[in-house]
C-alpha cells in the first residue's frame, strides 16, 4: 500500500474540489490527498472499460462469455482493491493519527468518498451490452432455415420436410425413395438451447415486474395469480423461439409451477 502519511510539508499543487489548496500538514489534507490519487487510477481504469469493454464483449464468441467475464471480473477486482485500500489507510493511519475535532470533518469526507467510489465500481459495465440474445437468436435461425431449404434427398433429388428443430445432426428418412439423409442444422443450432431461456425472460420482462410487484407488497403466496401470468408468457414465447418442443416447454413450467408451490408450503 502507498502513503502519503508522515509528510508535513504544505503541497498547494494538490486542490479540492472547491479548489482551495490541501494543507498537507493535516491528516485530513494528507488523507484526501490520498484519495485523490485513488480517484486518479479510478479514473484510467473506468476510461479503460468505456474503450474496451463493448469491444471484448462483442469479440467474445463463446456463448458463456467467458473472455469477457475475465476481464469483467479483473477490473470489479482492481476497484475493490482501491476502495479496499482506502479503508485499510482510513482505519490504521487516520483515525489513529487525527484528533476528536478532525474526524468530525473526516469522517463524513471519507463516507461520502467510498459511497461514490462503490457506487462508480457497480456502474462501470452500465450500458455494456454483454450478450444480444436477440442477434444471437437471429444468426442462428438464418443459419437453421438456411439449412432447411437447402435440404433434399441425395439419393432422388427430392426436398425433404423438416417437422421440428434439431439441435444436432440426425437422419431424416426420405418420404419418396426411403433412403436416409443427414439433416446438419449448423454449429449455431446446436447452442440455441442456452439462449431460449434468457431470451424469453428478456421478452417478459413486464410480467415479471408485477410479479415481483406484487409479491413485495402481498407476499409470495398471494402473488402466484402474477406468476402465472409471467410463466405462461414465458412458455408462449420458449414456445415461439424455438418451435416444435413444446411439450419440453410444457414439462418446464410444471417444474416451475411446483418449485413455487413447494416455496409457499408451510413448515
Amino acid at each position: 500500500m502507498f502513503s502519503i502519511f508522515g509528510t508535513n510539508k504544505k503541497e498547494n499543487s494538490n486542490s479540492n474540489d472547491g479548489g482551495a489548496p490541501i494543507d498537507s500538514s493535516s491528516v485530513f489534507g494528507r488523507f484526501q490527498i490520498f484519495l485523490k490519487k485513488l480517484d486518479e487510477r479510478a479514473f484510467d481504469i473506468a476510461r479503460e472499460v468505456e474503450e474496451s469493454a463493448q469491444l471484448i464483449a462483442d469479440a467474445d464468441t463463446d456463448p458463456h462469455k467467458r473472455s469477457f467475464l475475465q476481464f469483467k471480473g479483473a477490473i470489479i477486482a482492481q476497484f475493490t482493491q482501491i476502495i479496499q485500500k482506502a479503508s485499510s489507510t482510513y482505519q490504521t493511519n487516520v483515525i489513529p493519527a487525527a484528533r476528536q475535532m478532525e474526524m468530525i470533518e473526516i469522517a463524513p469526507f471519507y463516507a461520502d468518498w467510498n459511497a461514490k467510489m462503490v457506487e462508480k465500481m457497480n456502474n462501470l459495465f452500465h450500458g455494456v451490452l454483454e450478450r444480444d440474445l436477440e442477434k444471437e437468436y437471429s444468426l442462428t435461425m438464418t443459419e437453421y432455415n438456411q439449412a432447411v431449404g437447402d435440404f433434399h434427398c441425395q439419393q432422388c433429388g427430392a426436398k425433404l420436410d423438416i417437422d421440428r428443430f434439431y439441435f444436432q445432426s440426425t437422419y431424416i428418412t426420405c418420404q419418396y425413395c426411403q433412403s436416409q439423409n443427414t439433416f446438419d442444422p449448423g454449429s449455431k443450432a446446436r447452442l440455441i438451447q442456452h439462449i431460449v431461456q434468457p431470451l424469453a425472460r428478456a421478452r417478459c420482462k413486464g410480467q415479471y415486474q408485477l410479479y415481483q410487484e406484487k409479491k413485495t407488497q402481498s407476499g409470495k403466496k398471494k402473488s402466484r395469480a402474477e406468476f402465472e401470468v409471467y410463466l405462461n408468457a414465458l412458455i408462449t414465447e420458449m414456445d415461439l423461439i424455438l418451435p416444435g418442443m413444446a411439450d419440453q416447454h410444457q414439462n418446464y413450467r410444471t417444474r416451475m409451477l411446483k418449485d413455487f408451490e413447494n416455496e409457499i408450503l408451510p413448515w
